[in-house]
């Protein structure tokens, strides 16, 4: 249900890992799955997804999601793969908050406005959608850690380093 591999894929995948792999035992399942990971046929996040029941919300139309990587006020953000293979964040709204129209309608608000921002210090947002009820906005992907995971880490910046890092935020 997935559609994360076909089933073709599935069945040659799970053949190659018994002959190599598998011994019997009751966490024959769990032991499948992170070969599964190991083999990079599933992310982590995938597979976490998987073992919980968690099949039919790995794609928003040209996109595969492929790790949680932080949440907003108003969405989850994920890291995702484009159909052509290029790397995007995506910031996924619940469906279930996508029922109240006033946060429907900031979320879109939030989209439009982020769209126009062309900037050297700001992540560039490309477009909004919606794939089954499931509004989305796909924004580029930067590897690294958040400003507030920096100041958590290191409690204090130098002098030097905050005021660059103030004046690209002003400028």
């Amino acid at each position: 249900r997935s559609r994360l591999l076909k089933p073709p894929e599935v069945q040659g995948a799970y053949k190659q890992w018994r002959t190599k792999e598998a011994k019997a035992g009751a966490a024959e399942v769990n032991r499948f799955v992170q070969w599964l990971v190991s083999q990079h046929y599933v992310t982590q996040y995938q597979a976490r997804q998987l073992a919980v029941g968690q099949a039919d919300q790995f794609f928003l139309n040209h996109y595969r999601l492929l790790d949680f990587i932080g949440k907003g006020r108003m969405a989850g953000i994920f890291k995702a793969s484009h159909s052509l293979g290029h790397i995007v964040a995506v910031k996924l709204m619940p469906a279930s908050r996508a029922q109240d129209q006033q946060m429907l309608a900031r979320f879109r608000r939030e989209a439009k406005m982020a769209a126009r921002l062309k900037h050297p210090h700001i992540v560039r947002t490309h477009h909004m959608g919606n794939a089954g009820g499931r509004h989305y906005i796909v924004m580029d992907y930067l590897e690294g850690e958040t400003l507030d995971d920096v100041i958590k880490r290191r409690k204090k910046l130098p002098f030097g380093e905050a005021t660059r890092l103030v004046h690209q935020a002003l400028t």
